[in-house]
C-alpha cells in the first residue's frame, strides 16, 4: 500500500476474539464510531444463519438481552410452544 507521495505504508489489522457476551461487538462499534474500518464476523454469521435456517425449515428466534433467568425462561417457553 502506498500513500499519496508514493511511500510504502503499513496496513495494520487486529483480530478481536473472546467469549460470547464479552463485548466484542460493542468494542467494534466504538472503533467504527471513531472512524476505524471494522468487520464484525459475528454479524455476518448471524445474517447468514437468518437466511439459511428458515430455508432448512427451522424457526429462529432472537433471545432477548436480559438476565440469565429471563433468557432461560424465554428459551424454555419457546421449546414448549
Amino acid at each position: 500500500m502506498t500513500d499519496g507521495a508514493g511511500l510504502m505504508t503499513a496496513s495494520r489489522h487486529v483480530v478481536v476474539t473472546g467469549c460470547s457476551g464479552g463485548g466484542k461487538s460493542t468494542l467494534l462499534a466504538e472503533l467504527a464510531r471513531r472512524g476505524h474500518a471494522v468487520v464484525d464476523a459475528a454479524v455476518q454469521d448471524y445474517a447468514r444463519l437468518c437466511r439459511v435456517y428458515p430455508a432448512l425449515g427451522y424457526a429462529a428466534s432472537d433471545v432477548p438481552r436480559d438476565s440469565v433467568q429471563a433468557r432461560a425462561d424465554f428459551i424454555l417457553s419457546a421449546l414448549r410452544a
